[in-house]
C-alpha cells in the first residue's frame, strides 16, 4: 500500500489544526484551528471559506446530518456545529459553550449552554431515525449530552464521574461507546434510551499507567480502535477481546488541544487503520475476525513522507485528508 500526495494547501496562521470532519457525502469538510474554521470544497481540494473565531477559540466543528445531505457539488452547507477551545483561558460557561454557525454569514445563530469545561468529543447523529438535527458531545465537566442544533438546552445529560470522559457513535448509528479514563473501562449504550441503560461494559487493563485516551473509532464489524496517547488496541465488542497496534512513536508532540496529539481513522472498506503521529502509520486488520477470542499483535507501516498531526478518510471520494499547519489531499494506492 502506498500513500500519494496530491494537492497541500497552505494555512495562514501559526496555530496547528486539531480536528477535521467530513460530510457525509463526502463532498466537503470542516477543518478547526484555534482561531479559525475552514470550510474545504473536497472534490477540488481547495478551502472555500475560512471564519475567524478569536474570541473563544474554535475546535471540533461538525456538520449535521442535515447540512451533510443538504449539500451538493453546486450547493454549499450553510452552517456547522463549533465547540470553543478557550485559547484566553477564560473559565466562564460562555468560553466552553457549543455554537451554529452560519457559514455563509460568518455569524453564530445559537449558542448552546450547558457544559462547565472544555468540549473533549463532538459527534453529530448518523442515524436520520434518531432526528437529522441531534448531536451528541463530552467534556471535561464530566457529562456526556445529547442535543438538538435547533434548541439551545441539552435534551439529555449523562454523569461519567470522569473529567476526560471520550465518546463515539456506531456506524448504525444506534449506539455510543463511552470510554472512561478514571475507571478504564468502555461502556456501550443504547441511543434509543440514551442515557438510562447501558448494554455491555469492558475493562481495558491494556493502557499504561495513568494513559489517556484520545480518541475511539468504530468499525461497522463490531470492531472498536481506542486510540490511547502511546497505547493503539482494538475491541472486539462482542466478546471482550483486545488486540494491540504495535508501533513506536516518532516523537512526543506537545498538542495545542487539550487532549489530542495524534488522530487515527480507517481506510474507505475498513481493512487499514491509519495514525498520524508526525508521519504516517498503518495497520492491516484484515486478518482481525470480529468471531475470533485470540488477541493478536499487528505490526506497522511507516509512511514518513507526510508529516500530519491530524487524518482523515474520505469513504466516497477514497482519499486521505491530512493537516497540521497545511492540509493535504491523497490517495491510496493499494
Amino acid at each position: 500500500m502506498q500513500i500519494t500526495p496530491q494537492r497541500t494547501i497552505p494555512i495562514e496562521t501559526s496555530l496547528p489544526l486539531s480536528s477535521i470532519h467530513t460530510s457525509h457525502n463526502g463532498l466537503y469538510s470542516l477543518a478547526s484551528a484555534p482561531d479559525r474554521v475552514l470550510l474545504l470544497d473536497n472534490s477540488r481540494g481547495k478551502i472555500v471559506k475560512t471564519i475567524m473565531s478569536k474570541k473563544y477559540g474554535a475546535s471540533n466543528a461538525i456538520f449535521t446530518l442535515r447540512q451533510s445531505l443538504s449539500s451538493s457539488k453546486s450547493t454549499l452547507p450553510t452552517s456547522c456545529i463549533v465547540s470553543s477551545c478557550s485559547i484566553n483561558n477564560e473559565s466562564s460557561i460562555s468560553s466552553h459553550a457549543l455554537r451554529l454557525l452560519d457559514i455563509s454569514t460568518d455569524s453564530f445563530q445559537r449558542y448552546f449552554n450547558g457544559h462547565k469545561g472544555q468540549i473533549i468529543s463532538l459527534l453529530p447523529s448518523n442515524n436520520s431515525l434518531f432526528g437529522m438535527d441531534l448531536f451528541y458531545s463530552s467534556s471535561i465537566d464530566g457529562t456526556v449530552k445529547s442535543w438538538d442544533s435547533r434548541i439551545g438546552n441539552p435534551l439529555n445529560s449523562l454523569s461519567t464521574n470522569c473529567s476526560i470522559p471520550v465518546i463515539e457513535l456506531d456506524t448504525s448509528g444506534t449506539l455510543l461507546a463511552l470510554y472512561n479514563n478514571f475507571t478504564k473501562t468502555i461502556s456501550i449504550l443504547p441511543l434509543e434510551t440514551f442515557p438510562k441503560s447501558i448494554i455491555s461494559e469492558f475493562s481495558i487493563p491494556n493502557l499504561h499507567q495513568n494513559e489517556i485516551v484520545e480518541s475511539l473509532k468504530w468499525l461497522s464489524n463490531g470492531l472498536l480502535i481506542i486510540n490511547g496517547k502511546y497505547t493503539k488496541l482494538i475491541l472486539n465488542t462482542f466478546n471482550g477481546t483486545i488486540h494491540t497496534l504495535n508501533f513506536q512513536s516518532n516523537i512526543e508532540i506537545i498538542s495545542d488541544d487539550l487532549f489530542r496529539s495524534s488522530s487515527i481513522d480507517v481506510s474507505p472498506n475498513e481493512d487499514i487503520v491509519f495514525l498520524s503521529d508526525n508521519g504516517i502509520i498503518s495497520w492491516d486488520i484484515s486478518t482481525i475476525s470480529i468471531s475470533s477470542t485470540i488477541s493478536k499483535k499487528i505490526d506497522p507501516n511507516y509512511h514518513q513522507l507526510l508529516s500530519s498531526r491530524i487524518i482523515s478518510t474520505n469513504p466516497i471520494q477514497s482519499s486521505i485528508i491530512t493537516a497540521d499547519n497545511d492540509i493535504t489531499y491523497s490517495i491510496i494506492d493499494y
